[in-house]
């Protein structure tokens, strides 16, 4: 395949998993030589995600409130002046301006649903793209219901892990030392999640379950990385039950995602809807245990028994039950995060992934 100009919009930059995706992303494909980009439409703030080390071309454009016009225009002049072949948007709001500015330029349009439809989007706009590639099956299905789109233009392409990223901080030193630093104990056995702080996150479902383990007398903690609306709430939980040396807070923007996986025994995702399982496969390529609820594309990733185990919302007792499973044979958690494992290097890689994404640019 010849060099191409691939423009990648994307509106949100700030230092999580979607916009962590699009910058390894558009990395993978400038080492495939295919001359990737990078579009932000907000200007970067502290904590967003820092990229002067990745070697990316990137532009940032301040898009202004409501239906910005110029911002149509300004990507149509990137487009012509970096020569541009294909523009490829990431969320429903970067769809609308890469779609209308790749027509206004002649060129082709993509764009990746990586989340549940939040709003609904004109028509003509998806309609104006040559792909639509959600990143699950239950995504396709959400767009199917909540837009009018032409089902021969949809390809699903699952999301991919970067295992190096994840392989450098698997270390059992480190993984001492930062258990010590916070107070956990190297035996102790220790649940996590990574996500914000909201009642569709339902972290209290999960400090619910580890007081049904404490209640057991098992030397079990559990590690939080998020921020959001419903820490007070979670804070207000944790002291009424006297949980405030069993669970522990960490700020996700200070610490690698890599080095919280490392720490943690078992992973859980207690959300009442997901699009996209990106902690799952962060954590299954971790080699953890995985413990997920039986919503969205969880089922997709979690293999009943094998590299985890599925839940129904909302009910910590079903989630305790799993993890005195996973306690109840010492080999258990070894061999399901093997599995898991396994599974992420057969289909969940960023390799695989930009090798489908290269097919379907090859197609355009």
């Amino acid at each position: 395949m010849q060099k191409s100009g691939i423009l990648h919009i994307i509106d949100s930059h700030c230092a999580g998993p979607l916009a962590q995706l699009v910058v390894d992303f558009v990395q993978k494909f400038n080492e495939r030589g295919l001359c990737a980009q990078l579009v932000y439409l907000k200007q970067p703030g502290a904590g967003d995600l820092k990229i002067a080390d990745k070697k990316i071309a990137l532009h940032i454009i301040e898009k202004q409130k409501g239906l910005d016009i110029k911002l149509i225009f300004h990507l149509a002049q990137i487009i012509r002046k970096e020569k541009i072949n294909i523009c490829h948007s990431h969320d429903l709001e970067s769809v609308i301006y890469s779609s209308l500015a790749a027509k206004l330029s002649g060129i082709s349009s993509v764009h990746t649903q990586h989340i549940r439809a939040y709003k609904k989007i004109p028509n003509f706009i998806f309609a104006l793209n040559k792909y639509i590639i959600p990143v699950s099956e239950d995504i396709k299905k959400n767009l199917l219901q909540c837009q009018r789109i032409n089902e021969q233009k949809i390809q699903i392409i699952y999301n991919g892990i970067d295992l190096a990223s994840i392989d450098r901080h698997l270390d059992n030193h480190r993984r001492l030392k930062m258990r010590m630093d916070l107070g956990i104990g190297k035996d102790t056995f220790l649940l996590g999640n990574i996500g914000h702080l909201t009642a569709q996150e339902d972290q209290i479902t999960i400090i619910k379950a580890l007081r049904k383990l404490i209640q057991r007398d098992t030397d079990a903690q559990l590690l939080i990385a998020g921020n959001g609306p419903q820490k007070e709430i979670l804070e207000a939980f944790i002291s009424k039950y006297h949980l405030k040396n069993r669970v522990k807070f960490l700020d996700p923007q200070r610490v690698e995602r890599g080095e919280i996986l490392n720490m943690l025994d078992v992973y859980i995702l207690a959300n009442f809807s997901e699009g996209r399982p990106f902690s799952l496969l962060e954590a299954m390529a971790a080699g953890k245990p995985v413990i997920a609820t039986t919503v969205g594309s969880n089922a997709e990733v979690v293999e009943e028994k094998k590299t985890g185990y599925m839940v129904p919302c909302g009910f910590p007792e079903r989630i305790h039950s799993a993890l005195m499973r996973i306690l109840a044979i010492d080999t258990l958690a070894s061999e399901i995060g093997q599995a898991g494992r396994k599974k992420i290097e057969e289909g969940f890689t960023l390799d695989r992934m930009a090798l489908f994404y290269e097919q379907v640019y090859r197609q355009i």
